[in-house]
């Protein structure tokens, strides 16, 4: 009997299910509660959203690929306006990944398959455009799948082609890339979404590696978080990565459902519960944002919502 993709992949999530529980009973757990579950209005439901940005007005930026869409919402969960659509004309999206802010809320999006980032207004208007430099002779189309903000330059994860490519975030100039394919230190196996600590560190995921790499703003490697594994500490396929304001990087896996918690240096801290001191075990979970306040916002791609949740401890 053959399986489908689909039915494969909740199987392998069901068997990690079960080896995650005596690690669940062993780990710290960082409580949270859950505020708010966002899913859409009826007619215009999340379709296995991939990230999720928060700007400083409270407004939820939702990357809802599927429907070559972003949906933004209120800082309450309601629903206020969505805009793009798929084509590869500007302001159109051609499933797009990653979403990012900045501090005057302009909108930058990874999009993806049309090989370029695209920039908006906190309203949705289109401003710019850019191409991602292609990799040349032996290189793939290039395949933002993340854009990170850090003083005047943009970091971009080129999925396909294992190499982070930097621009200047004014001019949208050209400045340098690092990294290649492979599984030593510094190199990459599909770069996936990036955060910072705000102060010279980037946290890269590296999907295939199971590993998120941390470099300085000059792509010099610092160290690694995690292996290839299934118990407290491993990852089986991260996704997702994001600093609160005490500098813990909480690390989403998307096959076992589990969010792990660690300090800036790659020890781990404990794994993300309830209220109650359970370990919260979340549908397929990709992109994480954690705003001023330390709520915490989780994209669960199959379940085709972000959970809210309020960091307790």
């Amino acid at each position: 009997m053959k399986l489908n993709g689909k039915l494969f992949l909740y199987l392998n999530i069901l068997i990690l299910f079960y080896c995650f529980t005596s690690m669940a009973e062993a780990a710290n757990i960082i409580k949270t509660r859950t505020e708010n579950i966002i899913k859409g209005p009826s007619n215009l439901l999340l379709n296995q959203p991939s990230d999720v940005a928060v700007g400083k007005s409270g407004n939820i930026y939702v990357m809802d690929g599927v429907n070559n869409r972003v949906a933004v919402f209120g800082a309450n969960g309601d629903f206020k306006f969505q805009f793009g659509r798929k084509g590869k004309n500007q302001g159109d999206f051609l499933y797009p990944v990653g979403i990012t802010v900045d501090e005057k809320e302009k909108i930058y999006v990874a999009d993806s398959q049309n090989h370029r980032v695209q920039i908006f207004s906190n309203t949705g208007e289109y401003i710019n455009s850019f191409k991602i430099k292609e990799m040349g002779e032996g290189g793939k189309e290039p395949d933002p799948t993340d854009v990170l903000i850090l003083e005047d330059k943009l970091y971009i994860s080129d999925n396909d082609n294992h190499r982070i490519v930097v621009y200047n975030k004014n001019t949208f100039e050209y400045i340098s890339e690092w990294g290649k394919n492979g599984f030593r230190e510094g190199e990459f196996r599909y770069p996936f979404l990036m955060s910072s600590n705000g102060i010279g560190k980037i946290y890269i995921v590296d999907v295939i590696n199971a590993r998120v790499q941390a470099f300085s703003p000059k792509g010099d490697y610092f160290h690694s978080i995690g292996q290839f594994g299934i118990k407290e500490g491993t990852f089986f396929r991260p996704k997702g990565v994001a600093l609160d304001t005490k500098k813990r990087v909480y690390i989403t896996d998307l096959y076992t459902g589990v969010v792990q918690v660690f300090n800036e240096d790659g020890v781990l801290i404990g794994i993300v519960g309830n209220e109650f001191g359970k370990m919260k075990k979340f549908n397929t979970p990709c992109g994480i944002a954690i705003d001023y306040q330390d709520n915490l916002y989780i994209t669960e791609m199959f379940a085709n919502t972000v959970t809210k949740m309020k960091i307790l401890d």
